[in-house]
């Protein structure tokens, strides 16, 4: 069993997190939410993910999205520009410059 990594979060993330929990649009959001508080007060991954019905990989992804992009980064993306910006997320598409011109 690996060590658990208590995460350090604000009480203004914990009360954007707990309205979240509460209030929030969609179930999915409230899981998500709840996942992380789970993971702020100390429970493993694996202990978060049985309470919220997700595997441990998908808690530790939503913390560290949490932790990156806050409680936005929790909300469900929709549609193509969704699916773009996840895209953008997943590859960390960047463009490299090359010392090539082109010719011979």
């Amino acid at each position: 069993m690996g060590k658990i990594k208590k995460q350090g979060l604000t009480e203004t993330q914990r009360v954007q997190l707990a309205n979240g929990f509460r209030n929030g649009t969609s179930h999915c959001l409230r899981m998500r939410c709840r996942a992380v508080l789970l993971k702020a007060e100390g429970l493993s991954s694996a202990k978060a993910g049985e309470q919220t019905e997700m595997s441990l990989v998908t808690v530790n992804a939503r913390v560290k999205r949490f932790l990156s992009e806050g409680i936005a980064g929790l909300q469900t993306l929709r549609g193509v520009v969704g699916n773009l910006l996840w895209a953008v997320r997943t590859w960390k598409l960047s463009v490299q410059p090359s010392n090539r011109t082109g010719r011979a």
